[in-house]
């Protein structure tokens, strides 16, 4: 069972996790979890360029990963990060290379990348990820029988929900 893990918004992910959980369990099968900027950016790794998968992580920021096209796929150059499209249209312009940039949150806020060098958000067809790239990324996974138990899956979280932060500044107050 392959199945998407985040980064995203909270409940999504919530749900979609246990669903794919309660089914792996169900069906008694291992499970394979990946990043929705793998996947975003797996979609383009046909490209000389930078990749920047960006999300929409709502509250005027974005969950970001940056990638390098290499045979047969894409390599993450560092790990996933949350922060405004502002910041990471500024690390964009401190690397200086051209830059291709996939994912909602590249077209929602594409006035902020205006200044980048040579940067270029990608269709919209590559706004969200998509199956066709969790089939192909799983397959090799599931064949070298790289898997995960249910238990140990979890969602991809790079912030606190709206719940906890509402939660922590009722117990501050």
């Amino acid at each position: 069972m392959a199945v998407d893990v985040g980064p995203g918004l909270f409940t999504g992910l919530r749900v979609g996790v246990a669903a794919a959980k309660a089914l792996a369990m169900g069906l008694r099968i291992p499970m394979i979890g990946l990043s929705s900027l793998d996947l975003l950016a797996f979609g383009v790794r046909r490209t000389s360029r930078l990749i920047a998968a960006v999300i929409d992580a709502r509250r005027e920021e974005v969950f970001y990963a940056l990638y390098r096209s290499v045979p047969g796929g894409v390599q993450r150059l560092g790990p996933p990060q949350v922060s405004s499209a502002e910041e990471l249209a500024s690390e964009l312009m401190a690397r200086n290379e051209e830059a291709l940039l996939v994912g909602d949150g590249a077209l929602r806020y594409a006035t902020a990348f205006d200044d980048v060098r040579a940067a270029e958000a990608a269709e919209v067809g590559s706004a969200h990820p998509s199956a066709a790239a969790l089939v192909e990324l799983a397959h090799p996974q599931a064949l070298r029988e790289e898997f995960v138990q249910h238990w140990e899956l979890q969602p991809l979280y790079l912030r606190k929900s709206d719940a906890e932060l509402n939660w922590e500044s009722r117990a501050s107050a």
